[in-house]
């Protein structure tokens, strides 16, 4: 009966320590400003980046057909056209995981010439410039085969492009399609200490299903369990006395 009491109070020790860090993050996030805590104070609007990419219309008649695209390269889910910094590039998916963030394979090519097209780090600057409204300037950029530092679901390459400036800003971009996947800064950076205590993410894995969850639900199972065998323990011994108080 003893070791059940000793787990009994140190399980309860450690789950009031997470319920306290459930009450002040959960603060936290009724008074953050959610526009500054996803990392977008210097996005840019989407209309500015779209600016950026469509330099020039399309001129339909000098595009290559997408079938003789599609007979260049390996099977393909789909096909699509776009404009990456005012050229015209077809994107060509040849594996489509069920989220954007998940394993994907993509291809390029001009859509005029038929070509093959890759994303340059220049490119990326370019990019990353026209998705940021803020007047800091490059200050370095990195490459990630996945796993970003902050936004760890993100599972294809990309590119860090980190700015100089007093939010000391960070655009991650996919290296495959030139995708902005968000922007990270001060503000995002203390939002996502606030997630991982909520979440109990400490190993950040960037989703809530993770084995920390687990163990601590069946550990309030446990602690449920042990609460029960010891009260019926202690009615047993007679330490549970119903009578009149008197004064």
């Amino acid at each position: 009966m003893r070791w059940i009491r000793t787990t009994h109070k140190w399980l309860s020790l450690l789950l009031a320590l997470q319920v306290l860090l459930w009450l002040l993050s959960g603060l936290y996030f009724n008074v953050m400003d959610s526009q500054k805590a996803r990392g977008n104070t210097y996005r840019a609007s989407s209309s500015a980046v779209l600016a950026a990419h469509q330099q020039s219309d399309i001129d339909m008649r000098q595009l290559i057909a997408p079938s003789v695209i599609l007979g260049k390269t390996t099977p393909a889910t789909d096909i699509q056209l776009t404009q990456l910094l005012g050229e015209p590039i077809y994107i060509v998916r040849h594996k489509k995981g069920l989220y954007r963030h998940f394993v994907n394979q993509y291809s390029l090519f001009h859509a005029y010439t038929g070509e093959p097209f890759s994303l340059t780090e220049s490119h990326i600057r370019q990019i990353a410039k026209a998705s940021y409204s803020g007047q800091g300037d490059i200050a370095n950029v990195s490459f990630y085969e996945s796993n970003l530092p902050e936004f760890p679901s993100q599972e294809n390459p990309s590119w860090q492009v980190n700015f100089a400036d007093e939010l000391a800003t960070s655009v991650y971009i996919e290296s495959a399609t030139g995708r902005v996947i968000g922007h990270s800064d001060q503000h995002k950076r203390l939002a996502d200490i606030a997630f991982m205590l909520h979440f109990m993410d400490y190993g950040k894995s960037g989703n809530f299903n993770h084995g920390l969850i687990i163990f601590f639900a069946l550990c309030l199972v446990w602690l449920a369990i042990s609460g029960v065998v010891w009260s019926v323990h202690l009615a047993a011994k007679g330490e549970y006395r119903i009578g009149k108080k008197s004064y």
